[in-house]
């Protein structure tokens, strides 16, 4: 019971101390620059993650040698247009601009493992070869995608 005061104690003081943080800053205001250390004593700073999406995309590019272009979505317009809820949710369209294909890249949800089935190399390799793909829908999984109002 003495835990829970304590720990009460602590969440009000939190609370009060935030708050007339967060009240100093409203939704559409620009968020301040910041740097925190974090547990092993690495600084973090706000910037660096705000320029990491698309500097991590260039990057990757160079270092896979991707020779397609990488296209931005940052408003989320195609992705609502097309019910992409996790992220990555692949489609696969054909040459008459039919999507052939919705769904995940290959059965294993695993970030470092990868499936047995490539259901996004199977489906291209059904169109190239102007078959029917066998497996036109999978669930998608991955991060949930967040779409701003």
């Amino acid at each position: 019971m003495r835990y829970h005061k304590i720990a009460l104690l602590i969440g009000l003081l939190l609370l009060v101390v935030s708050g007339s943080v967060v009240a100093a800053i409203a939704p559409g205001d620009q968020a301040p620059d910041f740097t925190l250390l974090d547990t092993a004593g690495k600084e973090h700073h706000l910037q660096e993650y705000l320029d990491a999406g698309l500097g991590r995309n260039k990057k990757a590019s160079t270092e896979y040698e991707m020779p397609f272009p990488i296209l931005m979505d940052e408003p989320g317009t195609v992705g609502r247009l097309y019910g992409a809820k996790t992220s990555p949710h692949m489609f696969v369209i054909n040459a008459d601009g039919v999507v052939v294909y919705n769904g995940a890249i290959d059965d294993n949800p695993s970030p470092s493992t990868l499936g047995e089935t490539n259901y996004v190399h199977a489906a291209l390799q059904s169109v190239l070869a102007g078959a029917e793909v066998e497996t036109a829908s999978t669930r998608p999984y991955g991060c949930s995608v967040k779409y701003g109002k």
